[in-house]
C-alpha cells in the first residue's frame, strides 16, 4: 500500500508533510518517529504508521526516494525537528524543502518587521489561509 501512495504522490510537483514522534522533548536523538502525514495539492492525505511497519516504510515502500526527490517540492512547517528525526532515524536527507516558519520569517523581514520564532501554524493559518476571520490560540 505504501508504494501505490508514494506512487500517487510522486506525480505531483508539490506536497505538504508532517510528522509526529514520541519521547522527551529535551532530547531529540532520543524520540521515536510514530507517523508520516503527507497530502497533495487535490486534498489528498495519506498517513503512514511508522510504529506499526517502522523503516520499511521509508526503505522497501519508498518513502526515503519521495522526500528526497529533488523534483517535488515538500512543504513543512518548523521542519527542524522532522528533518533531524528522519535523518538520525530513517537515514532521510530530506532536499527542495520549502518551511512556512521560514518563508514567514523572511516576509516579515522584507516588510522591515521582527517576527519572534517559533510561529504556530494555526497563527499562520488564520492569518493568510483563512483570510484573518477566524481567530485561533497557538
Amino acid at each position: 500500500k505504501c508504494k501505490v501512495a508514494v506512487a500517487e504522490l510522486s506525480k505531483f510537483p508539490i506536497i505538504a508533510v508532517d510528522c509526529e514522534w514520541a519521547g522527551p522533548r529535551d532530547t531529540l536523538r532520543e524520540q521515536e518517529l510514530c507517523l508520516v502525514q503527507i497530502a497533495n495539492p487535490k486534498e489528498k492525505a495519506y498517513l503512514f504508521d511508522v510504529v506499526k511497519v517502522g523503516k520499511d516504510l521509508f526503505t522497501k515502500g519508498g518513502l526515503k526516494a519521495l522526500l528526497e526527490n529533488p523534483n517535488i517540492v515538500k512543504i513543512f512547517h518548523d521542519c527542524r525537528w522532522d528533518s533531524d528525526v528522519l535523518f538520525h532515524k530513517m537515514g532521510v536527507q530530506l532536499t527542495n524543502v520549502y518551511d512556512t516558519q521560514i518563508g514567514y520569517a523572511c516576509f516579515r523581514r522584507q516588510q522591515e518587521s521582527i517576527t519572534p520564532l517559533p510561529v504556530g501554524l494555526k497563527s499562520l493559518l488564520a492569518k493568510f489561509a483563512l483570510g484573518g476571520k477566524h481567530a485561533t490560540k497557538d
